[in-house]
């Protein structure tokens, strides 16, 4: 209905003929002044009202917003947005036009050239022809829709990389992942690998949130995050994660260490059957810090074991060594406890020959540093009434348990360089430095038990899943729970930057883990019948506005030519000649496209960059994370304008060929009865 209306709007006046075209025109360039305060003040509301649109639209960001259990909301004003601001503009940039062909008449005066002055002047006196106010919108209708279906496209890679968090993501149980990254660190396929431990920690206004510990140092080639998320002004976000991340101390392993030998004895003056043996473990950090603990065979009671475990090809540090004593209840211990004049029992827990060997073979004895001390150190207060375990002057582990006590069950211990670890630094996203009741960065955050200081923000935190989100360093956070006799993170993910995914996907599944793919999610995003459905309709209406500016240049030719015979012959009986009179109107078409062309470019990029990724939603009417970016096509923009320009341009070189044709006409319509 709108193209044949439009259609109409051209064909009739063409078709009129009850006054001269000298008649028209003085009525056309001296509209009354009630016409002239008329159109100004429909120009000033269309303004205004599409200025109030667009703050709506950035105040609520979309045009259909979500409205709990009913559905969508639609907002009209905010869903019309985008057409009053194409409207308003072209009104605007139409109030301009005049401003140009002025410019333009007075740079052909210079010139003392006949045809571009005449040219000039026709294209002056008639600056809201038809073909402007049609060039301007159909350029602009097909600049915005182009630019919001590219953007749309962009924006659904950009939250499949946002979601995904790197190229690919593998997941599983730890051993699995221990075990695949082995086997992808000598793919050439793999461009990147970072390690991450997936947690959730709570926060006490929106309870539990993601917590993202990674290898931090390798995050800068893995994860995707877009640059415009980060507030870092140099570098990449990641590197906070690092900055004051303290060295783990130990003994020093020879280089190219593969396997540590050694024995465990537990022994025990007296009633063995009063305790059990936990598992032992010792721990050893790499090069970046990151402590991982070596699981140890389980003693017995009374007896000595033998070990010798394999570790990871870039271990480098011997960090501590971890027991685990507990106290079988039964009638021996409850004996024990309740004779007052039973002596006290002692069970001495003890590491010795460690042995360190390298890949060839060769090896070298390890001794636990004097410096080593035991922790939990025993408390003054508490001492006396508690299993407590003490360090003896061979470095073994000595644990008494006296008459009378209650002990408690369980005691864990390690020996270990004593160390202060400094909190971790993190990494938090603007909703959960929010939710976290923090201002500045620098602020200490206690999450139940792990203290962390905010290094820096992002936006939102790529891979986490959710708005509220934390990401550590993996180094630090296993330092700082070694030292407080947790366990240490072990890393669930492998995030990977990849050229190519056969050989990580054989990979992945002979170590059965799950693969996420960022192009499969982008082309499960991209295939969603509602976002395809409406890049097709964007598609579809550049294209309905380009031909409807082909036809309306088509009519408008026509019809120039028709109207202006008489004044062609005028000017032809006046002395100018028909090339020149054919080039002159040759300029006046050029100019009028041109000017239309580039106004219509204007519009549509100023139009889709305020509001363009406003209309880029996601299924369900929400803003997508993270937010979408105007993306240019230079393709499609050149396309419609190039196209459009060379249409009126082949339009005008046809009508200035009718030239003499037409003067002929005139000249005999003039001369007629």
């Amino acid at each position: 209905l709108a193209a044949a209306g439009c259609a109409a709007a051209l064909t009739l006046p063409a078709a009129q003929r009850g006054r001269t075209w000298v008649a028209d025109q003085q009525q056309r360039s001296r509209p009354s002044r009630a016409a002239a305060v008329q159109r100004a003040g429909l120009d000033v509301a269309l303004v205004a009202l599409a200025v109030l649109a667009w703050t709506q639209l950035r105040r609520y960001g979309a045009g259909v917003l979500p409205s709990g259990v009913e559905g969508l909301g639609i907002d009209p004003i905010l869903v019309a947005a985008p057409v009053l601001a194409v409207l308003a503009a072209t009104v605007v940039a139409l109030r301009l036009v005049p401003v140009a062909t002025t410019v333009g008449v007075r740079f052909a005066e210079r010139r003392e050239r006949l045809p571009r002055l005449l040219g000039a002047w026709q294209a002056d006196r008639r600056p809201h022809a038809g073909p402007v106010l049609l060039l301007v919108l159909a350029v602009a209708t097909a600049v915005l829709a182009a630019s919001v279906a590219t953007t749309w496209q962009r924006s659904q890679w950009e939250q499949a990389a946002h979601a995904v968090g790197a190229d690919l993501r593998l997941e599983g149980a730890a051993e699995a992942v221990t075990e695949a990254s082995e086997a992808l660190a000598g793919l050439p396929d793999v461009e990147g690998m970072m390690a991450v431990e997936r947690s959730s920690v709570l926060l006490a206004d929106v309870g539990r949130v993601p917590l993202l510990a990674m290898e931090s140092a390798d995050a800068a080639d893995v994860v995707r995050l877009r640059a415009d998320l980060a507030q870092r002004s140099a570098g990449t976000p990641f590197e906070v994660l690092t900055e004051g991340r303290p060295v783990a101390d130990g003994i020093e392993l020879p280089p190219h260490t593969r396997r540590i030998r050694g024995s465990l004895s537990v022994e025990t003056d007296g009633a063995p059957e009063l305790f059990d043996a936990g598992p032992p473990a010792v721990y050893v950090a790499d090069a970046q810090g990151l402590v991982s603990a070596v699981s140890l065979p389980r003693p017995d009671v009374g007896g000595t074991v033998s070990f010798d475990v394999d570790l990871a090809g870039d271990t480098t540090t011997l960090v501590g060594i971890r027991g685990d004593v507990q106290l079988r209840q039964g009638p021996a211990l409850f004996d024990l406890l309740a004779d007052p004049d039973a002596g006290p029992v002692e069970l001495r827990w003890e590491l010795s020959e460690l042995v360190a060997i390298d890949a060839q073979g060769g090896s070298e004895l390890l001794e636990v540093p004097r410096a080593w001390e035991l922790e939990p150190r025993p408390s003054p207060l508490h001492g006396a009434q508690r299993l407590t375990p003490e360090l003896d002057p061979a470095r073994g582990v000595r644990l008494t348990v006296q008459p009378g006590q209650h002990p408690p069950q369980r005691v864990v211990f390690q020996l270990a360089e004593p160390q202060e670890i400094p909190p971790v630094a993190a990494l938090f996203t603007e909703a959960a430095v929010a939710a976290a009741g923090v201002q500045d960065v620098g602020a200490e955050v206690d999450l139940r038990g792990t203290t962390v200081v905010v290094a820096g923000t992002v936006a939102s935190l790529p891979g986490a899943g959710n708005e509220e989100a934390i990401a550590v360093d993996l180094a630090w956070l296993s330092q700082l729970r070694f030292h407080g006799l947790e366990g240490t993170p072990r890393a669930d993910e492998l995030w990977l930057t990849a050229s190519s995914r056969d050989r990580i996907a054989e990979a992945a599944q002979a170590a059965e883990l799950t693969i996420v793919d960022r192009r499969l999610e982008a082309e499960r995003r991209l295939a969603d019948p509602l976002g395809s459905g409406t890049v097709l309709t964007l598609w579809a209406a550049a294209i309905a506005a380009i031909a409807l500016a082909a036809f309306g240049l088509v009519v408008d030719a026509r019809a120039t030519a028709s109207e202006r015979r008489e004044e062609l012959a005028i000017l032809h009986t006046l002395g100018a000649s028909s090339p020149t009179l054919a080039r002159a109107m040759m300029v006046e078409q050029s100019t009028l496209a041109g000017l239309g062309v580039f106004a219509g470019l204007g519009v549509g990029l100023g139009v889709a960059a305020t509001m363009g990724p406003s209309l880029v939603l996601t299924p369900t009417g929400a803003v997508p994370v993270p937010e979408p970016v105007m993306a240019w096509a230079p393709a499609s923009l050149q396309i419609p304008a190039i196209g459009l320009l060379t249409v009126a341009a082949l339009f005008g070189a046809l009508v200035a060929r009718r030239t003499p044709q037409e003067i002929a006409r005139g000249v005999l319509r003039i001369g007629g009865p």
